[in-house]
């Protein structure tokens, strides 16, 4: 600060963690630069001794937001005489001065004893001050203009920066050549694990056993180009706290005005293109040929140079991210959550056909997905890849899916119908288009209402849907739903008598007369029932006097007597001379006699009969045939049913273990950095541990997740997930720990843990299956932590079902055996 051109410095406790002696030696080199150099300085200490006090000229004594004493020190002393407090002999002015203004330490110094003592508060000091002769001057100056002909030349600022733009990047360039070269050890580190990275990824997917003939030998090569993309990525991780650290130097120097932003960012990223360039060359010089890539020289430029810009990517939204977060650890989580969603949406692990049409967006905008098409573009457009391959044609004559053909039928009041079939039948299809609530998608044919054409503004005011969620406002009470939706739905032209008449009628045609005024409350917590919320819902609707009613599974998650009394409050509707329509599934016998027709062409229950039973029986293959009913399309259809929605979902619980691992890995690393001596400290006294955060994380991550992928609901799979998944979260973290222990610091914990979060994810049985890995590195899959967490997550959910899918180029199989010889054997 003092070799640039400021004349006035403010220097805030510069003495502490300084010994008294280098104290008094940087405090007389500043009273020497105010004396002889013309320059202000205003300083604040912690207990000052008696000689750096001395060195002092002017003091400013503050206390409650008032100033008790400014001015020279030769005279402080003086002035709390007038007041009537003496500082005894020996004692340190300035303790004095911090003791004086102190209720409890006040009175000892209180000179004359003959007069009662009573506390003097800040502002009675500040008063005193204005009328001692020091304060009159401060005053009497003030009240002076000020002669601008005595204005120091250094007071008057034309420019921003004090030097050119040139000569600022010039000394940038310089420093930041410096620090290059005071951190090679970091880069050659970095240099070494592409090396060593490369070697083995070469000798995984060895060119002697990498082929052109098949789909598996494709998907190997882009199992090596993926991997590539993700060392590249975390290649750029380092960035991260190498960033972090320099940020404070940034800001106080950008504060100052030293230079502008772009300045120091320019040769930040300039002079580590070279580096980048030198590990994208050393990368791609091993792994190309020994892999066995297309042979062409362009392709081999190409490649080398779409890895050379993901890794600009990659270093350049990992300087962003530090510098948006600017703390290390939410830095690291912030780099990780990128990290997940950029290789999810990228195309490689998610395909671009399964990512749901909400996150499209994010496959586009994602840089990744540009990288990694160009890259497989690159590969399999090379002549050895145009092979003939067999076609397997599946018989789809047209693009859109027709999910309800040749559906006729009519519903007549005081008739209750029930829409039945298996899952999947198209009953709540049917249900929607006849509701006029299906908004996507393609509709044909006719629907008439007494003979006339259905006009779908008129029909929502005649008609009522009963959802299958039962969704009301909790803080209200059962009369006070039905008041509301009275008044909003039914004509201006009934009166509030009356409608408050028909809602008194609604209710004891539910049966809720007893709960009227019982509060909603949240389903399953507190208030209603689930069947009392069931016939709320139907009630809601009966308030707006529809002659149409239809019903979405009533009874289901009910048990034989709350869906009794559903069945009753449907007949109750029906009785009144409405039109009532349910969906319905395994009705006991008791709810079955309560229709008084199903959809024409299924057989009608025989006497005595189990309703589940004759479900069972028109479901058959038979049955499907007389129906006219292709459940095979629907299968087809099926997103989990076929080998890529395996893979898909293998590719899920891969990214989940892999990456909240890496985020829990390097967070634990920023921790336990920072605290390293308390964490040992605490973790010996039982206050730490890692076990509680890894069980919660685990608990929220599988609560989510299980129900979402459609995982199997048994408990021992979901306790195996479960199981499987906190110990993963719980080996991650151990091992940052791990790293950081053995490492000087942050940043070479970072590189450590980056070298093998790589060997994790190519052992992982991931990017190539076990049966593919060679016999010389099988070793390392069986010692991989990952490998076994995607083995047992594998097994686990997979590994015990019979179901047959179809997998391209080969014969139809059971689940469970095309997991055996793709991922296990």
């Amino acid at each position: 600060m003092i070799v640039g051109p400021m004349r006035i410095y403010f220097m805030d406790e510069i003495s502490v963690g300084v010994d008294s002696s280098t104290t008094y030696q940087i405090i007389k080199c500043l009273q020497q630069i105010v004396h002889f150099g013309e320059a202000t300085i205003l300083m604040s200490l912690l207990q000052p001794s008696p000689e750096i006090f001395d060195l002092f000229d002017d003091i400013i004594l503050i206390n409650e937001g008032h100033i008790l004493y400014q001015g020279p020190r030769e005279f402080v002393l003086r002035f709390f005489d007038s007041c009537g407090f003496h500082c005894p002999e020996r004692k340190s002015i300035a303790d004095f001065m911090q003791e004086v203004i102190s209720r409890k330490d006040q009175q000892q110094y209180w000179a004359d004893h003959s007069l009662p003592y009573s506390y003097v508060s800040a502002q009675e000091f500040s008063n005193q001050f204005d009328n001692f002769f020091i304060g009159l001057n401060h005053k009497y100056e003030l009240s002076i203009p000020f002669d601008k002909s005595n204005s120091h030349s250094a007071s008057l600022v034309f420019e921003k920066h004090t030097v050119s733009y040139s000569e600022l990047l010039s000394a940038s360039f310089a420093k930041e050549w410096l620090l290059i070269k005071r951190n090679l050890f970091i880069h050659i580190i970095k240099l070494i694990q592409i090396i060593v990275l490369a070697f083995i990824a070469s000798t995984l997917f060895l060119r002697a056993r990498m082929h052109t003939n098949t789909l598996s030998d494709g998907n190997m090569y882009i199992g090596s180009l993926t991997f590539a993309i993700i060392v590249n990525l975390v290649n750029g991780f380092p960035q991260l706290s190498l960033t972090v650290s320099r940020l404070p130097e940034f800001y106080k120097h950008r504060d100052l005005l030293l230079y502008p932003a772009w300045v120091f960012t320019l040769p930040n990223f300039v002079l580590r293109v070279p580096i980048s360039m030198l590990e994208s060359i050393v990368w791609v010089s091993i792994t190309y040929y020994m892999i066995g890539f297309a042979p062409e020289a362009s392709r081999f430029f190409k490649q080398f140079l779409l890895l050379f810009l993901m890794q600009q990517v990659a270093a350049g939204l990992f300087r962003l991210i530090a510098a948006l977060c600017r703390s290390l650890i939410i830095s690291n989580t912030g780099g990780s959550l990128s990290l997940v969603i950029m290789c999810v949406l990228a195309g490689f692990i998610l395909p671009k056909g399964a990512i749901p049409t909400w996150w499209k967006w994010g496959y586009w905008i994602s840089p990744l997905s540009y990288g990694f098409n160009a890259l497989v573009i690159n590969e399999f457009l090379a002549p050895r890849w145009m092979n003939k391959f067999e076609l397997k044609i599946h018989e789809v004559n047209q693009d859109q899916l027709q999910l309800l053909t040749g559906v006729t039928g009519a519903f007549r009041p005081k008739i209750l119908t029930a829409l039945m079939g298996v899952s999947g039948a198209g009953k709540t299809t049917l249900l929607d288009v006849l509701a006029g609530r299906k908004t996507s998608g393609y509709i044909e044919g006719e629907i008439r209402i007494s003979g006339y054409p259905k006009m779908q503004a008129t029909f929502t005011r005649i008609s009522g849907y009963c959802e299958q969620n039962d969704i009301h406002s909790p803080r209200v009470t059962v009369r006070e739903s039905l008041i509301y939706s009275a008044f909003l739905r039914l004509p201006k032209e009934v009166s509030d008598e009356k409608k408050m008449a028909f809602v008194d009628e609604v209710i004891g045609l539910v049966e809720l007369n007893n709960l009227k005024d019982a509060i909603v409350g949240i389903s399953g917590v507190s208030g209603l029932s689930t069947e009392q919320r069931k016939r709320l819902t139907i009630a809601v609707e009966l308030v707006a006097n529809p002659s149409i009613i239809f019903m979405d599974e009533p009874t289901s998650g009910l048990d034989a007597r709350a869906a009794a009394i559903v069945m009753r409050t449907v007949r109750n509707t029906v009785d009144t001379g409405r039109t009532v329509v349910c969906t319905i599934h395994q009705p006991s016998t008791e709810i079955f006699e309560e229709f008084d027709e199903a959809i024409p062409g299924i057989p009608k229950i025989k006497d005595n009969y189990n309703p589940a039973t004759w479900m069972l029986k028109v479901s058959s293959n038979a049955a499907k045939i007389n129906l006219g009913i292709d459940l095979a399309n629907y299968y087809k259809a099926s997103t989990v049913e076929d080998a890529n929605g395996i893979r898909t979902v293998i590719g899920s619980m891969y990214v989940a273990v892999m990456f909240i691992g890496i985020t829990n890995c390097t967070t634990v690393q920023s921790i336990v950095a920072i605290e390293r001596t308390v964490f040992y400290r605490e973790r010996a006294a039982g206050m730490y541990s890692a076990l509680p955060y890894a069980l919660a994380q685990a608990l929220i991550y599988i609560i989510i997740i299980y129900p979402m992928m459609r995982f199997e609901w048994t408990m021992e799979k979901f306790m195996w997930f479960y199981y499987i998944s906190f110990c993963s979260f719980l080996y991650f973290t151990y091992y940052g720990m791990m790293t950081i222990s053995f490492s000087p610091n942050p940043h070479v914990a970072i590189i450590l843990a980056s070298i093998f979060f790589s060997l994790f994810q190519l052992f992982s049985g991931f990017f190539i299956p076990k049966p593919k890995i060679p016999k010389w590195w099988i070793w390392y899959y069986w010692i991989c932590p990952v490998a076994w967490t995607v083995y047992g997550l594998i097994t686990t959910q997979y590994g015990d079902l019979d179901d047959i899918i179809e997998v391209p180029g080969q014969m139809k199989q059971p689940i469970k055996t095309f997991v055996k010889e793709h991922w296990l054997s």
